[in-house]
């Protein structure tokens, strides 16, 4: 994989005019962040003249592609860009190099998927309580949902509604809400009690009460309205060991 700079000259009453079109540009930002390409980017200040974008790619085409297609250029809010291949050769956009092995060089490899019985109210819930976003969601037939992706910073979550195929008599949701679960993911947050007070106040049911750990971080464990066991925690196992 090679690393690229995206650079946007924009039009000097670009903070005035980008309000109309910045959902959109947002959009396709973060799916391009969900599917590993775009690490890094903004607009910089004093003035904002400019913007960087950093993305991660096998060629430049991946960036020209999402240029030609973002509205800040297509509605003349960039008054010019340019892809430049950028050596990286200190920290750790160079160091976090793929595994060897199967894995794919991806933003995430590992992907929990879900059965809901009612999936549509269910991802609702999930962006309202635990601050997922929805990237992909494909309604069905009588209001269920037949495939939805969110995600939440670089993870993701695929989750559709319970029902009779191949896949879903192997994965069912929990009979009833205080079932136990058989796998339950764990979610790295920024702060562990603000996370907490949003889930409480969403309705969230509270199975091992918000704690510091023995091993560093600080974190809870909780059921979604279907009884979904969800953990969430400050403690990052892909962080540098302190030194004691």
């Amino acid at each position: 994989m090679n690393y690229y700079a995206l650079i946007y000259h924009v039009v000097d009453d670009f903070v005035a005019r980008r309000a109309a079109h910045r959902p959109e540009h947002l959009r396709l930002a973060r799916e391009a962040h969900a599917r590993g390409e775009l690490v890094l980017a903004g607009a910089l200040d004093e003035p904002v003249d400019q913007a960087l974008l950093v993305f991660r790619a096998a060629n430049r085409s991946v960036v020209e592609r999402f240029a030609r297609a973002d509205p800040y250029v297509t509605s003349g809010l960039v008054a010019r860009w340019v892809v430049r291949p950028w050596s990286v050769k200190i920290g750790n956009l160079q160091e976090v190099e793929p595994m060897s092995g199967d894995a794919k060089d991806t933003r995430a490899t590992v992907i929990p998927t879900l059965r809901y019985r009612d999936a549509a109210a269910a991802i609702d819930w999930l962006c309202k309580a635990f601050g997922f976003e929805r990237l992909l969601v494909v309604p069905a037939e009588g209001g269920t949902i037949a495939h939805a992706q969110l995600v939440f910073g670089n993870g993701m979550i695929m989750l559709g509604s319970a029902r009779d195929d191949e896949y879903g008599r192997l994965v069912k949701p929990p009979k009833d809400p205080g079932d136990s679960n058989t796998q339950s993911p764990y979610i790295v947050v920024q702060d562990a009690d603000r996370h907490y007070a949003r889930a409480v106040a969403a309705g969230a049911t509270i199975v091992m009460d918000l704690k510091d750990e023995d091993y560093g971080g600080r974190g809870y464990s909780c059921r979604d309205p279907e009884g979904h066991v969800w953990n969430f925690g400050t403690y990052d196992p892909w962080a540098p060991a302190k030194p004691s």
